[in-house]
């Protein structure tokens, strides 16, 4: 009835029990874990972002790193979170 499989019903119910959560409440944690790490970048960099785009729309990713390496000192961030962030936050679609 609930489309999941016998095996996953009694993980479930055996996690309840290890917590002391009602059923219901588990099943709210298993269903949305916590997010996981929070962002590095910021509104302030979503503008920038949107900004130097803006200029140039066949900006890469790597330019965009870069753009905000010399705005944000010292400041460190991967392509990946820059190109997931450009996509996610600031609605970019990429090629």
């Amino acid at each position: 009835r609930l489309g999941i499989g016998i095996c996953t019903a009694q993980k479930w119910v055996r996690k309840c029990g290890e917590r002391g959560d009602s059923f219901f409440e588990s099943l709210k944690m298993i269903a949305n874990p916590s997010p996981g790490r929070k962002s590095l970048l910021t509104e302030e960099h979503q503008k920038v972002i949107e900004a130097f785009v803006d200029e140039d729309a066949h900006r890469t990713v790597v330019e965009v790193v870069e753009r905000l390496q010399e705005k944000f000192l010292e400041f460190q961030v991967s392509r990946s979170a820059v190109h997931h962030f450009m996509t996610t936050k600031c609605n970019l679609l990429l090629k």
